[in-house]
């Protein structure tokens, strides 16, 4: 699920370091002098988040998100289990809550509205391993936390059922054909004209077909289909519902942005990401006025280090009532078979190491401070950004951080183990496919 984005500074393979790839070789001397008394000091205020018995407990850290509306809680890579245990035991202690809960996960809107019909038990794929991780993607991660939604839903009250949803645009055609479905049901005298009106935005795969001209029709098409739903949205609300014609005009929106993805918009595709990401969000709670919102995604999207990336824009839209989880690790192993030596000194995994389990760690309350712990929480230090164990030539990568500005809360392990993972043979049939969890 993490991927190695722009903001990644470094990228080494521990061995290379020595070699010179160790960009956070000033941080030794700078902060030396001070790291017994930032370690006496994290003693003093971290929080346990390991029972004795071994189960997690995430009471403390739900605590320091402190009832935002919006709490974003971040993952440093890939095939860690514990973070995906770490993302449902949040999940849970939100759903004990009185609020309703919507779950918002990095994958397609569409395999969103998929994932909540089978989350609520009103529709099954006819194909077992539709929710395999290599046939659902990125869903294949959170196959644990989805069965757990599914059998919570079951038996609670339809106004306390766990709304899942999708908040990657995932910009391609696939989000095309949800769309002229939905008009078959709502509105099925139009319906018919429905595939030539989203023929221009299909054909901007086509290279040559993504003139200035061509783009032009593609929005002209999009704004057909938009008007047409506002038109008409009183009776189909009566008919269908609000919900699925928000939904349909959602999908209008969102083939809007794949069309402004093909345009001269002046954005950079992450950027063009950020925002179809935190609009995603915002429009879910709008939509669901009474509910917080859980949104789990890589700490990169999460956190609130740039102005255009999904964190930063929620940050800008929902200031204090959007709350950051930042999860991060000593060490790992790799490709299950070797074990990663500790963070190098320097970083902030090391400056932070604290004999023991694993801890959470109040950073805004922390960073307000006079100590060492303060001063270094407000300063921008190096920290893991990358960890994908699941392919070859697996290697972490850095990028630089100031917890107090990027988010609210820290969770650090000592040692994360790599899940179990076997990767399919190319053009391998479903039935072939194994679970990573």
């Amino acid at each position: 699920m993490a991927k190695l984005r722009g903001s990644v500074a470094a990228v080494c393979l521990w061995g290379a370091t020595i070699a010179g790839c160790t960009p956070w070789r000033d941080e030794v001397h700078t902060w030396a002098p001070e790291q017994d008394a930032i370690s006496r000091e994290l003693d003093a205020q971290a929080r346990a988040i390991v029972a004795g018995d071994g189960a997690l407990d995430v009471g403390p850290v739900w605590a320091m998100t402190r009832g935002a509306r919006v709490v974003g809680v971040g993952e440093p890579g890939q095939g860690l289990a514990l973070f995906h245990r770490l993302m449902q035991a949040m999940v849970e202690r939100a759903a004990a809550d009185a609020a309703p809960l919507v779950v918002a996960l990095d994958v397609c809107f569409v395999d969103g509205l998929e994932l909540d019909a089978w989350g609520r038990g009103t529709w099954n794929p006819p194909d077992p391993d539709r929710f395999d991780p290599h046939a659902f993607d990125a869903a294949g991660s959170y196959r644990p936390l989805l069965a757990w939604i599914r059998e919570h839903n079951q038996f609670v009250a339809p106004q306390r059922a766990i709304q899942i949803a999708g908040v990657d645009g995932c910009l391609d055609a696939r989000g095309l054909d949800p769309l002229a479905a939905y008009f078959v049901d709502l509105d099925p005298e139009f319906a018919a004209s429905v595939p030539g009106l989203l023929a221009p935005v299909r054909a901007l795969t086509v290279p040559s077909r993504r003139t200035p001209g061509h783009v032009a029709e593609a929005r002209a098409g999009l704004a057909e289909l938009r008007a047409r739903l506002l038109a008409r949205r009183e009776a189909q609300v009566a008919a269908h519902g609000a919900a699925s014609h928000a939904v349909a005009l959602r999908l209008v929106w969102l083939a809007e942005r794949r069309v402004d993805a093909y345009g001269d918009t002046g954005s950079t595709p992450r950027a063009q990401r950020g925002r179809v990401m935190a609009d995603t969000v915002a429009w879910l709670a709008e939509q669901r006025p009474d509910a917080r919102v859980v949104v789990l995604a890589d700490n990169e999207d999460t956190h609130r280090a740039s102005p255009s990336d999904m964190g930063g824009r929620l940050h800008a839209r929902f200031g204090a009532d959007y709350a950051v989880v930042h999860t991060t690790f000593d060490s790992t192993t790799y490709l299950a078979q070797r074990q990663r030596m500790w963070a190098p000194p320097g970083t902030l995994e090391a400056a932070l190491r604290r004999p023991g389990r694993g801890y959470a760690l109040d950073v805004q309350a922390a960073a307000a401070g006079q100590g060492s712990l303060a001063r270094y929480l407000r300063e921008e230090h190096w920290t893991r950004a990358y960890a994908d164990g699941l392919f070859d030539q697996a290697r972490p990568g850095w990028s630089t951080v100031v917890p107090q500005r990027d988010y609210d809360v820290l969770v650090h392990v000592a040692f994360v183990p790599q899940a179990p993972y076997s990767r399919p043979a190319v053009g391998a049939e479903p039935g072939s496919r194994r679970a990573a969890l």
